[in-house]
């Protein structure tokens, strides 16, 4: 069945994987401030930012979209002071709610979260419990919240990404490829963990197995991304075996002064690729459990071997 699907932040890494997908068969339109990363999807896209609010009820109003999904959102950490540079994750979701709310079309919508409503190693006990540990996590944060105090006149879930890598991602996993493509990745001692990531291409059909599920989704939240957790220094020795490399290990002290050295860097404006915050997250364990979403999309297509594979190819292809 044909739908209209508005995707908002479509010229982003998933929206890019996303429409590649869902433009076969439907008819779909991008609503994002930026161009989209590939060209044919240009013809897809509408320019418009989510907090200007006159701008997104025009669009949905001469839309009528009857599945949303919306990704649109700042995700850098970048900034550490003010809450408000982050307001297109909250007040943004608003705004397209309070568009949505004034059409009778929209059957289904899907938004987009963050793991990071909750730190790293923090397993909340409820939907409803947050320990962010940096503001676009606060953020997300108040945006599940703000769903959650509406009333919506359409079916709805919440969907928080893990950490998902693949062709057309950036920082850090498009940063980490490289890293092993130089040949410059070192396992930290032995201090290697477990998280949990996802492939893009098993996050896009999850995605469309959500949206043509048959059950009534009732603002469930789902953890979306492989089934199976990773263990860090496999994964990057896959990724070097692919590209004939070999990681070396090293003393976890030197990870340890490097961390500092660039905590001091940063306090001067510079970047230095490891800093005490980046190192505690390679080094602390972070397992989500995806298994409500592993009842509606129970085989994912792309085994972490092949996401591999096609991620190389495609850097190789754009010769990154």
């Amino acid at each position: 069945m044909r739908m209209r699907i508005l995707v908002t932040g479509g010229s982003g890494f998933i929206g890019t994987n996303l429409i590649s997908l869902l433009s076969d068969g439907h008819e779909v339109l991008n609503l994002d401030l930026c161009e989209p990363k590939i060209q044919e999807q240009k013809a897809n896209w509408v320019q418009c930012d989510l907090l200007d609010f006159k701008g997104v009820k025009r669009v949905v109003a001469d839309f009528l979209p009857e599945w949303v999904i919306h990704l649109a959102a700042r995700t850098d950490l970048d900034e550490t002071r003010d809450l408000e540079a982050y307001a297109v994750n909250f007040r943004g979701t608003e705004y397209l709610c309070e568009a949505l709310d004034s059409v009778q079309s929209v059957v289904r919508v899907l938004f987009f979260s963050s793991m990071y409503v909750c730190m790293p190693g923090y397993m909340p006990v409820s939907d409803e419990d947050f320990r962010p540990h940096t503001l676009y996590g606060l953020s997300k944060q108040r945006m599940e919240e703000l769903l959650r105090s509406r009333s919506h006149q359409y079916d709805w879930a919440i969907i928080r990404p893990t950490s998902i890598w693949g062709p057309y991602f950036s920082e850090p996993y498009a940063a980490f490829f490289n890293v092993v493509k130089r040949g410059h990745y070192m396992h930290p001692g032995e201090r290697s963990c477990w998280k949990t990531y996802g492939y893009i291409g098993n996050l896009v059909y999850q995605i469309e197995c959500l949206l043509h599920a048959p059950q009534v989704l009732k603002g469930q939240l789902y953890y979306a991304g492989d089934y199976e957790a990773y263990h860090i220094g496999e994964w990057a020795d896959e990724i070097a075996a692919s590209l004939g490399k070999k990681n070396p290990k090293v003393p976890f002290w030197i990870f340890k002064c490097a961390g500092w050295f660039g905590d001091v860097l940063k306090v001067f404006g510079m970047k230095f690729p490891m800093t005490s915050f980046r190192l505690k997250n390679m080094t602390t364990n972070n397992v989500l459990s995806t298994e409500e979403l592993k009842q509606i999309a129970p085989v994912l297509p792309f085994s972490r071997k092949q996401g591999v594979e096609l991620t190389i190819a495609w850097i190789k292809e754009c010769n990154l």
